[in-house]
């Protein structure tokens, strides 16, 4: 999964004027298909965004690590499902 592409649908959604919050489809960078479900939720003036499912090919690992993360992001080595993504509001 492109953690990439879900920080910049996050990023995006987080400018619009609706209720952002609820659970959101991401869609792999190439093709039409389902990565991923984020929950996006507000929390104390911030919004975050929580990976609660992983759509992956029987080939690969259905409950994979984050190693794409720098290495001082406390994020790294963790699990990607139940992983937060902290996005603060704009004033």
């Amino acid at each position: 999964m492109s953690l990439f592409l879900v920080l910049i649908v996050f990023h995006n959604f987080t400018f619009a004027q609706s209720d952002i919050t609820g659970k959101w489809k991401s869609f792999d960078d190439e093709t039409p298909e389902i990565k991923s479900i984020v929950e996006v939720f507000k929390k104390d003036g911030k919004y975050y965004g929580r990976i609660v499912k992983l759509f992956r090919k029987s080939t690969e690992d259905p409950d994979p690590v984050c190693t794409e993360c720098d290495a001082e992001d406390p994020r790294f080595n963790k699990k990607i499902i139940g992983g937060d993504i902290e996005r603060h509001e704009k004033d």
